[in-house]
């Protein structure tokens, strides 16, 4: 519950109200809330870079994160987010590919 992490667990909420919650009825969307709740995320990485916190979540969301955006409408600011994503978690670099 530290003040530190507290934009984590904004996106957290933003992820899955304003994203995953949209995507049956609007995908594109649902992509824009999750590639808006992934992009809150570099905050909590320029404070504390390769937290533990951010790994458990990679893990955890890297398949989830490629195929939401690596089908369906295309998502016109992808190359934004793949960046994003190539800083945040580098080891997931080769996943990162696959985002259109």
């Amino acid at each position: 519950m530290s003040s530190t992490f507290l934009p984590f667990r904004l996106s957290m909420y933003a992820y899955h109200i304003n994203g995953m919650d949209l995507m049956a009825d609007d995908p594109l969307a649902g992509k824009t809330g999750v590639s808006n709740a992934v992009l809150d995320l570099k905050k909590i990485n320029d404070v504390r870079p390769n937290s533990l916190l951010m790994r458990m979540f990679f893990d955890a969301k890297v398949d989830e994160l490629v195929s939401i955006f690596s089908a369906g409408p295309i998502y016109t600011k992808s190359s934004d987010l793949r960046n994003t994503l190539y800083k945040i978690s580098p080891l997931n670099a080769t996943k990162w590919n696959a985002i259109k």
